[in-house]
């Protein structure tokens, strides 16, 4: 059951890392967190729907996984993710969690990505405070649309997203409440065993 898909990550597999990569290109924040997201969610759609051909896709997977290195808050999402546990770690242990952790998302994400190219992102409207925001969205897909809202933080001057709520539920929400069952039942050693097994695992399209 735990570091396995739950049901909200399959309904995310579609958008994971498609939303969640802010700013990718390097560029410096835009106006608002708004505009940031539109300009990588826009580049990482047309990345999606060049050449599909088996051959073509290790540079793109290469180009997308620059693209979240880059400009995703690994840290600051494994710090919530991980709770109130984070801060009984030492800096290695947090640096290897961080590791561990954003190998597993993007393990399970990236080549899932291969089988999406066809959808929409519609933006509406953000909610800034102070050095927070909030971007709201929605994905139009086979004439449905899934609302997606961003948790964003300026971190160095741009806009990093640091969680993705999906139709109501957090992704950071829902991977802490695994991850605290874990350590309950296996402590700290016993998570950390369990993402080394998890991040060997590649994820393909189906």
């Amino acid at each position: 059951m735990m570091l396995s898909n739950s049901s909200l990550v399959s309904r995310v597999v579609m958008v994971f890392l498609l939303l969640l990569v802010t700013g990718g290109s390097g560029q410096a924040a835009l106006a608002g967190p708004t505009d940031e997201v539109k300009v990588t969610v826009d580049e990482i759609l047309v990345l999606l729907r060049q050449d599909s051909s088996v051959a073509a896709w290790p540079e793109r997977r290469k180009l997308i996984v620059n693209n979240i290195k880059d400009s995703f808050a690994f840290q600051e999402l494994s710090m919530r993710v991980l709770g109130r546990h984070w801060r009984k770690r030492s800096v290695s242990e947090k640096e290897q969690f961080v590791h561990l952790f954003s190998t597993i998302l993007e393990n399970s994400y990236i080549e899932r990505l291969r089988c999406y190219t066809d959808e929409e992102v519609v933006f509406q409207k953000e909610i800034i405070k102070g050095k927070k925001a909030i971007v709201y969205s929605a994905i139009l897909r086979n004439q449905q649309e899934i609302p997606m809202l961003y948790r964003v933080k300026m971190i160095n001057g741009r806009w990093l997203v640091y969680d993705l709520i999906i139709e109501g539920v957090s992704l950071v929400g829902n991977y802490r409440k695994q991850f605290a069952q874990i350590i309950k039942k296996e402590k700290y050693s016993g998570l950390l065993a369990r993402m080394k097994v998890k991040a060997d695992v590649v994820e393909v399209c189906r």
